[in-house]
């Protein structure tokens, strides 16, 4: 999906409902409220796609996790917001204790 989106005032779905369905089969439509981006419209095609994909890079992961897995030994491999949380939690009193030094 390379195409840009065309954005409409979510207002226009009142009465120009089956024109802006229409563009799905181009493209994704992005709706607004109040010059804000609300929604995505998408076909049931695009969405298929975008889920199987999705699913496709989620199996792609398991098998990549798996085989780190059985490479380093590991019985459980941490996702990287609970190491990324562990990190922050070990280096916050480093980091905030430490004096600015310039030129460093």
């Amino acid at each position: 999906m390379n195409a840009v989106m065309q954005t409409i005032p979510i207002s226009d779905l009142r009465f120009h409902q089956s024109e802006i369905l229409d563009k799905l089969s181009t493209a994704p439509v992005v709706l607004t409220r109040q010059g804000r981006e609300t929604a995505v419209l998408v076909s049931p095609q695009e969405w298929n796609s975008i889920v199987e994909q999705l699913e496709d890079l989620e199996d792609a992961l398991a098998v990549a996790e798996a085989r780190l897995a059985e490479a380093t030994g590991a019985d459980e491999l941490l996702d990287w917001q609970t190491v990324r949380a562990e990190l922050d939690r070990s280096n916050a009193p480093e980091l905030h204790d430490q004096p600015h030094v310039a030129g460093t």
